[in-house]
């Protein structure tokens, strides 16, 4: 089935390729295979493609802002932190080769994606040769994780145990589920 570009209502960029998603149907495509021909409304990026950092308050001079980035303000053991989350610069550069941004309503990290519907919890999945593992308080991703796949089983104990929280278990998504947004939160 060949799906026209002007209805595409969501866009999942992975790693390697961007995957159409329209009415349940999901087809992949390289990213040299659009140049501003997708009109999506929304889109969802990988973990591969954003850089998390957690800030010391006292070393937050201004808010970086801008397309492609959030930011939070939290405490910790008594000490204020800026969550930060924006998308590297590669990212940025294949997305404005593929979308029009002003057609663009929503901009959203793929753990933030999977997880938008979960209370609470500490949750890992591996899909493209990645791990991603994350804890999501009171329906906000606190904290986020990502390996490649082949490390993965040290590091996500350490990330778990610096966190004080049960190591997750890992789970396998395929692509599908992340694009459907049924995985691994809200199984």
């Amino acid at each position: 089935m060949h799906t026209n570009p002007s209805q595409v209502q969501q866009v999942y960029m992975g790693c390697d390729a961007l995957y159409w998603i329209t009415d349940g149907d999901c087809q992949k495509q390289s990213f040299a295979a659009f140049e501003q021909t997708l009109q999506p409304r929304h889109m969802i990026v990988s973990e591969f493609w954003i850089q998390r950092d957690m800030i010391p308050m006292d070393f937050v001079t201004m808010d970086a802002g801008g397309v492609g980035f959030d930011s939070f303000e939290c405490v910790e053991q008594g000490e204020r932190f800026q969550m930060r989350a924006a998308l590297r610069s590669r990212a940025l550069q294949y997305i404005s080769d593929c979308v029009q941004f002003p057609q663009l309503d929503a901009l959203t990290p793929e753990t933030d994606w999977v997880c938008s519907q979960q209370l609470e919890g500490v949750f890992a999945w591996h899909s493209h040769s990645q791990v991603t593992a994350c804890l999501v308080v009171d329906r906000t991703v606190r904290r986020v994780g990502h390996w490649p796949l082949k490390q993965h089983d040290e590091q996500v104990h350490a990330w778990a145990r610096r966190l004080d929280c049960s190591v997750p278990e890992l789970q396998c998504v395929p692509i599908q589920q992340i694009v459907n947004g049924s995985l691994p939160c809200s199984i």
